[in-house]
């Protein structure tokens, strides 16, 4: 694949906006991402989709959006239990055993102590 300018594809497919624990707004990001260069750009912030709409309202000519999330969850193969995050892309944002789970898991007082998702999400058969 080629970029825009004929270049080989520059891409960033993990990129968090200040709708989770970023610097920038969804719409700064992706205008940020566009004068940087990139063609390519994933929002992935932690456990939350609230950056996708603004980051689509905003989205400059010749960036591509891949929508993801970081999602918080614990691997039960070892104990302790070992917390990590998984970059998730295009999922369904409405899927309700999903939107439950990411509303869980953002509730206050949530951590890897004590109740992050164990890692299996639902799909689109579910």
């Amino acid at each position: 694949m080629t970029s825009r300018t004929g270049s080989t594809l520059r891409i960033d497919l993990h990129t968090h906006s200040t709708a989770s624990d970023g610097t920038l707004t969804p719409a700064e990001l992706v205008s940020a991402a566009s004068q940087a260069g990139l063609d390519v750009l994933a929002i992935t912030d932690h456990d939350t989709t609230a950056g996708w709409a603004p980051a689509v309202r905003a989205l400059p000519s010749g960036l591509r959006l891949v929508r993801g999330a970081e999602l918080s969850c614990r691997w039960s193969g070892a104990e302790p239990a070992v917390p990590l995050h998984l970059l998730a892309y295009l999922f369904d944002p409405d899927h309700p055993e999903l939107v439950a789970e990411l509303a869980r898991v953002r509730a206050p007082g949530r951590s890897a102590a004590n109740g992050w998702s164990p890692c299996s999400a639902p799909t689109a058969s579910t």
